[in-house]
């Protein structure tokens, strides 16, 4: 008997049909377990097909329910797990990924859109949970590219720009260039637009060598370019050292320091046994009809090799190993050879002096200064200027100090009835003002480049420091000029302190207030006040001046690069205004040899200006 209930226990179906209560109990309880198996399998089955169907469509589908009953419906075919196996698991990749990756994905997604999103729709579009992943939502909403609104995430360019007007807007605030690689995300067709503002002639792109990066310049339409073409070939002609180090030295010897090191390379080379190998000249060859001209737009670059020898005239260039920044020149033509040396030159200082009116906006006073000092760009023979607001109170209420250099007194007679410096007078200078004075006096800087144009890395930075005097006519002669020679060899016991010095009789016909003028360059505010509190200058002002000055006028301005409008215009005014007019001066061979040197110090300042110096 307990052989038979062994079977029974087994067989349910058999014991449907005893009529025994507690085994009709069993096989209810047996049915309904099946029932219930039935609906999770109906559940799962339901649940699979509806993740089928989102991923196959990206419309919403709602379910159908599993009906096997159904005559009329055939039953829904099975989705098996591994079908949608590889989706979950690229979604699971992402969502384990590196916070970093995560953040990647996101913004490539705001990038790429340029729409706002919201968490949930951060998710459907590129799998990031942000917001079960805290570290990731905080990371994106502080992350500098991504704005947060509280609802949304967006992406946030580093310069907030929406069409091409907004674009020259902002390239124009930069004049000393502005990276291309800072606009490239501003908006999707920013780089198009940056092409065809080049292509109307309104920005420059050029390459940064450093970096080969585009940077964006502004083309102020208010400076009209134009190179002579004997500028242009003289600075053609000019032939760097072939070798490196001659290259490097000569760099040190005008106080610049080489991006190079060739002789430490050259070193460790021959250390590792490696024999540095100098590059074999190659052979120059004449232009001829098979030569093919990849510059055909630039005639001037085509003229026979015989022309360019016959005007540079073999020169060499031979720097000089004492202490001051000079150089020697040595011209060479045919069988004709002299030597120039370091001397002193004259030139002639020009000082204005403004009273503007109280109520002078930043934006007028800015106006007045910017063209004021174009006025250098209408004319030649003005070889150096600095302007600005002057620092210090000064009795007689002066605010803004002008000062230039000309080559001789000529050129500044032309430039007192130059038109274009009237009409800024009459227009953008007496408007503003209620009173000006003028002091013109001739003195003698060191015969060279640099200190002739107030060029170099001694001039960029520092304070202009202007002084007026009005000796007694009796005084003329012997005391007046005994005390200017005493202060002037003062000056150069302070060369830390000073960078040039020069002084003068008052020559102006209509200023006569002030009988002669002084012109110093401190290299910082600092130096001025070491230089005006120290015994030697409070001596040398009690014995020698005080006892012969009717009155006095100290004032003094500060020369900052960061500010002054001279970086934003240093080639074209040095070498428009300037070179050109030296060349009747100096000669052309010795200009030649020197204009390397120069234009070492003053090409670097802007990309800008090689388009300009080629005459692009």
């Amino acid at each position: 008997m307990a052989k038979g209930n062994s079977f029974y226990e087994f067989c349910p179906s058999v014991l449907i049909f005893q009529s025994s209560p507690k085994k009709e109990k069993i096989s209810m309880a047996l049915q309904e377990s099946l029932a219930k198996f039935k609906k999770q399998q109906e559940k799962c089955q339901s649940t699979l097909t509806s993740i089928a169907a989102k991923a196959g469509s990206s419309k919403p589908t709602v379910p159908q329910k599993f009906t096997p009953a159904a005559p009329t419906k055939p039953p829904t075919p099975a989705v098996k797990f591994s079908n949608d196996t590889e989706r979950l698991q690229h979604i699971n990749s992402i969502r384990k990924a590196p916070v970093g990756a995560q953040i990647k994905r996101v913004i490539d997604l705001l990038l790429e859109t340029r729409q706002a999103f919201t968490p949930e729709q951060i998710n459907e579009a590129c799998y990031v949970d942000t917001n079960a992943n805290k570290a990731v939502f905080d990371s994106l909403r502080n992350n500098p590219k991504v704005s947060y609104d509280g609802k949304r995430f967006a992406y946030k360019s580093k310069h907030d720009l929406k069409d091409r007007s907004q674009l020259l807007v902002l390239v124009r605030k930069f004049p000393e260039g502005i990276a291309v690689i800072d606009l490239k995300d501003s908006y999707p067709s920013v780089m198009e637009d940056l092409q065809a503002l080049k292509a109307a002639g309104q920005v420059w792109l050029l390459s940064n060598f450093d970096s080969q990066e585009d940077i964006a310049y502004p083309n102020d339409p208010r400076v009209p370019i134009k190179v002579d073409d004997d500028l242009k070939q003289f600075f053609r002609t000019i032939e760097l050292p072939r070798d490196m180090l001659d290259i490097e030295k000569d760099l040190q010897k005008n106080g610049m320091k080489p991006a190079t090191n060739t002789a430490k390379r050259r070193a460790m080379a021959q250390v590792h046994g490696i024999a540095s190998k100098s590059k074999p000249k190659k052979k120059k060859h004449e232009i001829s009809k098979r030569t093919k001209l990849t510059n055909a737009h630039l005639p001037e670059l085509f003229q026979n090799l015989k022309d360019v020898l016959r005007l540079n005239g073999g020169v060499n260039v031979q720097f000089s190993n004492g202490k001051k920044r000079g150089a020697i020149f040595s011209a060479s033509v045919g069988q004709n050879s002299s030597n120039d040396t370091e001397g002193k030159r004259k030139v002639v200082e020009h000082i204005c002096l403004l009273k503007a009116k109280e109520n002078l906006s930043e934006e007028e006073e800015k106006d007045m200064l910017d063209y004021l000092y174009t006025t250098q760009y209408q004319m030649r023979g003005i070889i150096a200027i600095t302007l600005g607001r002057i620092s210090d109170q000064n009795i007689e209420n002066y605010t803004h100090a002008v000062y230039m250099r000309f080559q001789r007194k000529e050129d500044l007679g032309k430039f007192y009835e130059n038109p274009f410096y009237l009409g800024v007078l009459r227009e953008r200078v007496m408007p503003y003002c209620h009173g000006l004075i003028y002091v013109d006096f001739e003195s003698e800087v060191e015969d060279d480049i640099l200190p002739i144009f107030r060029k170099g890395e001694e001039f960029n930075y520092g304070v202009e420091f202007i002084l007026l005097i009005s000796f007694a006519k009796s005084k003329f002669g012997g005391p007046a000029e005994d005390a200017l020679a005493s202060l002037a060899e003062l000056i150069l016991e302070f060369p830390s302190l000073i960078v040039q010095s020069t002084q003068g009789l008052n020559f102006c016909p209509s200023s006569k207030e002030y009988t002669h003028g002084v012109v110093i360059r401190f290299r910082s505010i600092e130096a001025l006040e070491l230089f005006t509190g120290s015994t030697e200058y409070k001596d040398i002002w009690r014995s020698k001046f005080q006892m012969i000055v009717q009155k006095t006028l100290p004032i003094h301005f500060s020369v900052d690069p960061g500010s002054k409008r001279e970086d934003s215009y240093t080639l074209h005014s040095a070498l428009q205004g300037q070179i050109l007019g030296c060349l009747g001066q100096m000669g052309k061979e010795k200009c030649l040899g020197r204009k390397a040197v120069f234009l070492e110090q003053v090409i670097n300042v802007d990309h800008r200006h090689k388009l300009w110096l080629l005459g692009a």
